[in-house]
């Protein structure tokens, strides 16, 4: 028996059934139909590991099919990406609300295709083991605070959240906040150069994370549409799927959930701020331990000096001697003449001792950096 995944390509085009068995049909076993309403009825002989899904089809079109895979338990759990050539973002909103977990556009690039692909089917094995430790923890968790109100699990949150010192803890107590919510969503923080998303679920949704991004731009801190909401704040947008249907009830989780994100927010601003603080804390002591190996090196040079000028000095007394048979001098004026040089060459000694009481004060400053930065 095969081992490649099934992949079951949904479109009214016998021309780009052609194409995906030509590209993809090494790596997936391809089972072809050309319309929404083949695509369910295949559902009831073999369930695939993964949808391929035209959107415009006769008979049935790709939005109402996914809507009805999603609404079927024994279905609703396949990956299903839309290939389409509308490319509006109204219209992968209507593919993402219609339970798309992807969106490509055609024509599309093999590559893109295969790595969304393997995206997915990689998730979906995960998925499974991912669920029941959540369901374990689920219950563990209900169990312990039975008795706990909404309001409880807020102020449980808030005090954990103090205690948080990595992202992935952060991701841990979101996700387990939004399952004792009974929520399920999309997180995306931004406190790295690149968004960083998460699931609370587990299963990845590209489509969401394009949602986010583009809600993320907004001034609106809740965006609500189609029962679903999305909160934001300058460094978080949470994606809620399916709040609840009871506006008294949602009306409070929309409540809780603002002060969550706002939670999170000053937590990833303290993140921020303690990164900050680690950059700008390296950018001194490499200047400080750079500045001391400066130092070293013109206490060398200024060395080096000294040594070169006092033989430069020396070596003029015994020319200037050794010339003074030549010159017709006095003893009185080779006298004086060998004074003048002596002189010059104490008062360059005294210059080279200013310099090192210099470097010698230098040195002490760069001790007592070295001090506050340990």
């Amino acid at each position: 028996m095969s081992s490649k995944p099934c992949l079951l390509a949904v479109d009214d085009e016998e021309m780009n059934l052609n194409i995906i068995n030509d590209l993809l049909g090494d790596k997936f076993n391809i089972h072809p139909v050309k319309n929404g309403q083949k695509c369910l009825d295949s559902l009831q002989e073999k369930i695939p590991d993964i949808i391929l899904l035209d959107v415009m089809m006769p008979v049935l079109d790709g939005l109402e099919t996914c809507r009805k895979i999603r609404a079927n338990p024994l279905f609703q759990d396949i990956p299903v990406i839309f290939v389409s050539a509308l490319a509006s973002p109204n219209e992968r909103m209507n593919g993402y609300e219609a339970g798309g977990d992807d969106y490509l556009l055609k024509p599309f690039d093999e590559d893109e295709l295969v790595a969304k692909i393997n995206l997915l089917l990689k998730n979906k094995i995960q998925i499974k083991k991912e669920i029941e430790q959540k369901d374990y923890a689920t219950k563990t968790a209900m169990t312990s605070m039975v008795s706990a109100s909404e309001t409880g699990h807020l102020i449980c949150f808030m005090q954990s959240i103090l205690t948080i010192n990595n992202i992935e803890a952060l991701h841990k107590l979101i996700s387990d906040t939004l399952t004792q919510y009974g929520l399920e969503g999309c997180v995306m923080l931004n406190h790295l150069e690149a968004p960083d998303f998460f699931f609370s679920d587990s299963r990845i949704r590209p489509i969401e994370q394009d949602i986010l991004k583009e809600a993320s731009t907004h001034t609106k801190k809740i965006i609500e549409f189609s029962g679903h909401a999305i909160f934001n704040t300058e460094h978080v947008s949470i994606l809620i799927r399916g709040m609840p249907g009871d506006k008294e009830k949602a009306g409070r989780y929309k409540d809780h959930l603002a002060m969550l994100i706002d939670s999170i927010e000053a937590k990833l601003i303290q993140f921020i701020a303690d990164n900050n603080e680690r950059q700008h804390y390296q950018t001194l002591r490499q200047t400080v331990e750079s500045v001391s190996k400066e130092l070293e090196m013109v206490n060398q040079s200024t060395q080096e000096q000294r040594r070169l000028n006092t033989i430069v000095l020396g070596n003029l007394i015994q020319n200037v001697e050794g010339s003074f048979l030549n010159l017709g001098l006095e003893g009185s004026q080779e006298d004086e003449l060998i004074g003048l040089i002596t002189d010059a060459e104490t008062e360059s000694d005294q210059v080279y001792k200013n310099g090192e009481q210099s470097a010698k004060t230098f040195e002490r400053i760069i001790i007592k950096l070295n001090q506050l930065l340990n």
